[in-house]
Order: structure tokens, then C-alpha cells, then sequence
């Protein structure tokens, strides 16, 4: 960890806001965070004695942060602990922007319960003692594995960093997480939904062009999702350098984020996807009535324009959520998140017929296994229709044959 500069040194006060005699307060700058642009600091710690002997620790300090071992592992407070060991993840970029702010919420659930303990003192009955409360504050199981999760790894790290001997949390087990059955759009819905997003709200007749044409870029982006089963931001971070029109299909190679433009977490997230006749025709009207609104405006169409954009800019991805929540209630689609038409796309295939290994590609899942432990009742529907095609290869009428006579 790099320290910059001297630190702060300062006289700690008391409630009362007065100075207290021999004891004081020091961190050090840990440097910019270069994704948050936000200074990050360490965490304070508290001397005790003669300005000088503060001083002197303050150097023992500053060794600790920049060996990233802790000589006084005595006093460390899971609080402090944390902290360190967020900023540290953050100023080397150790994970996307979303991934440490993740972190940070975990932390500070964990503050809840653990904040001035010392790590030396948590116990796996203590860490079982929290994981009970989370429970009795009404969080579910989900969250407390989160945090469990979230706990193991910091203490995981305490002990590479010789802070503790060994990880009290390592052996206690999160409680059962069920997961939520898939939800998808049948046949029919989907249909439903394809025709209501052809059609042009009354209002729009009398908005203005350009509410006119975000309207449609948000509809041509659902249209999207549901003929690909591509992810929101994947569908939101395509340009038109990504769509083949000669060969029908889209490359996806990025993803849109709150945080902007990222690459695809996994290799199988890069892909090529080919689409249906009909997306591609509303592509190319789309392309055509932007390339027209831009221009208006004084900005060219290119391959590096985002598909969907009245602006030449990629859209919020919130932006995106808030017109979806809109158009999903005026149409009577109110249950339908977005994420469901990714589901819609899979179950449509799988109905069809279509092999695993192929609605694993389409999807950008990392293996087969991953696709059909989301999709298994899905699935075994189809597998029983087997029985039907063996019942009815049995019951076939076939012609008697004859008796071979040798002669």
C-alpha cells in the first residue's frame, strides 16, 4: 500500500470537544482512487503518551500500511480491518467499480455487528452469533451468505497478513439459499409483447420528434433482448459496428454499466449471435431514422454509434429501466422484468427444440451446466415427450413379415 506525505498528527479531544492530555490521533493518505477520483486515507488510530512517542508510532504506522502487516494485530478492530483492506482492493483496481462498491455495502453491514470488535476476539461462535442476529433483523438468507461470504474473505486475509492465526469463519456454513424458479413469457405473451411494441402510444402522437424516437430506441432495444437473449447492458453497449447485416448477426464484445463500457466478464460473454429476419428489418429502419435525427443535429452515424441512442451517446442503463417500468404498465405487462426476456429467449428455444449447447452460446453462459441447472424444469418438460415419440413408435402398425424357410 503506498503512503503519501507525513500524515495527520493531532491531539484526540474529548465530548466535550476538549483537548486530552497525552493522547492523539493519526493516519496517513493512501493516494486518489483513480475510478472515484476520492482521496482514500487510513484508518485513525490512537496514540497514547508524549507528542514525540506519537510520532514514533506514527512511523511504526506507516510500516504496517506499507508492508500490509500489522505489528499490532493486538488492537485492530474488525472496523479498521475492513477499511484497509477495501482501500487497498480500490487504489490498485482490484475489481470493476460495481465489485468494491459491493464490497463497501457488505462492510457496512458487518459494521452492524462487528464494528469495534477486535479481530483477534471473533470466534466462530461469534461469527455464528451474527449470522443468527442478521436473521432475527429480518434479512434473508441471500444477504447473510452475502455477508458470510463477504466476512470469510476479510478474515481470510487477516491471516495472511498475520493478523490472526486462523480463519474463525472458514468452517461455518451459510443457511440454504432457494433459488427463485425461473420466470419467462409464454409463446403467446411474447407475441403479445413483440405487437405492443410495434404499436405507437396515442401520447406520442403529440410529442416532440425527438420523444418520438427515444421512445422507439427503447423499443428496438427490448426487441432486441428478446430476439438474442442478450443481457440489458450487452443489448444498451452494441454500436453498429457489432451488426452484420450480409450474414444476420450481432457481435457481442461489451457490455454498458452504470460505470460505463466494460468487457465481458468471461470468454463465452464475447459471441456472435445471429438474429431473425424481422429484428433485422426494424434494424435497419432504426438505422436509417437515426442516421437522419443525428445529422439533424449535426452529428455523423458511424460504426462506433451506439445502436441504441437519439443522442450519438450510450443511454443510462437506468434511463433504459425507467422507460421499460412505463411502457410495461401501460400494456398490461406489469410482472415482466427485464431480465425475463433473456429467460423468454432460452425457454422459446428450448421448447423448439434446440440443443443445450446452442442456447449456451447464445446466452454467453460459461458451460452447458450453468444453462441447465437455470433452465432444468424446462427441460425435463420436454423430456417427457420422448415417451410420447417411444408410445407412439411402439403402437406403429407395420406390415407382418413373412417367415424365412431355409430350403
Amino acid at each position: 500500500m503506498k503512503v503519501n506525505g507525513e500524515g495527520t498528527l493531532q491531539q484526540a479531544k474529548d465530548r466535550y470537544g476538549r483537548p486530552r492530555r497525552n493522547v492523539w490521533r493519526g493516519r496517513f493518505s493512501l493516494g486518489m482512487n483513480p475510478l472515484t477520483r476520492r482521496y482514500l486515507y487510513s484508518p485513525w488510530r490512537t496514540f497514547h503518551g508524549t507528542k514525540g512517542h506519537a510520532r514514533r508510532s506514527m512511523e511504526e504506522y506507516r510500516n504496517e500500511l506499507e508492508r500490509g502487516i500489522d505489528v499490532s494485530a493486538d488492537s485492530v478492530t474488525f472496523s479498521a480491518w475492513a477499511n484497509t483492506y477495501c482501500s487497498g482492493r480500490e487504489i490498485k483496481s482490484a475489481a470493476s467499480p460495481a465489485t468494491l462498491r459491493h464490497d463497501r455495502d457488505q462492510v457496512r453491514i458487518l459494521n452492524q455487528y462487528l464494528d469495534n470488535v477486535k479481530v483477534k476476539d471473533i470466534t466462530s461462535a461469534a461469527v455464528g452469533q451474527v449470522m443468527v442476529a442478521m436473521g432475527e433483523d429480518g434479512r434473508s438468507p441471500g444477504a447473510i451468505k452475502r455477508a458470510l461470504m463477504m466476512l470469510k474473505r476479510l478474515l481470510r486475509e487477516a491471516c495472511s497478513h498475520n493478523i490472526i492465526l486462523r480463519n474463525p469463519a472458514e468452517n461455518i456454513r451459510a443457511p440454504k439459499v432457494v433459488k427463485p424458479e425461473v420466470k419467462a413469457l409464454s409463446e403467446d405473451r411474447a407475441a403479445l409483447l413483440i405487437k405492443a411494441l410495434k404499436e405507437c402510444p396515442a401520447y406520442l402522437q403529440f410529442a416532440t420528434e425527438q420523444n418520438q424516437l427515444s421512445y422507439l430506441s427503447s423499443a428496438v432495444a427490448t426487441r432486441m433482448l428478446l430476439a438474442t437473449g442478450a443481457r440489458r447492458g450487452e443489448g444498451l453497449g452494441l454500436t453498429w459496428g457489432h451488426i452484420n447485416f450480409e450474414d444476420s448477426s450481432i457481435r457481442i464484445e461489451q457490455q454498458l454499466t452504470t460505470d460505463g463500457i466494460r468487457q465481458p466478464k468471461t470468454k463465452a460473454g464475447r459471441r456472435r449471435v445471429t438474429i431473425d429476419a424481422d429484428t433485422l428489418k426494424l434494424l435497419r429502419a432504426w438505422k436509417i431514422q437515426q442516421a437522419k435525427w443525428l445529422l439533424k443535429n449535426g452529428i455523423a452515424q458511424s460504426e462506433t454509434t451506439p445502436v441504441i441512442s437519439t443522442t450519438g451517446h450510450f443511454y443510462h442503463v437506468d434511463d433504459y429501466s425507467h422507460w421499460w417500468r412505463k411502457f410495461r404498465k401501460e400494456y398490461g405487462f406489469d410482472d415482466v422484468t427485464i431480465h425475463m426476456l433473456r429467460h423468454t429467449h432460452a425457454t422459446l428455444l428450448i421448447g423448439a427444440g434446440v440443443d443445450i449447447k446452442t442456447v449456451q452460446h447464445r446466452l454467453g453462459h460459461e458451460s452447458a451446466s450453468i444453462t441447465m441447472n437455470l433452465y432444468a424444469h424446462f427441460i425435463k418438460s420436454k423430456d417427457a415427450e420422448c415417451v410420447l415419440v417411444m408410445d407412439a413408435l411402439i403402437a406403429k402398425q407395420v406390415p407382418e413379415m413373412g417367415k424365412v424357410v431355409n430350403l
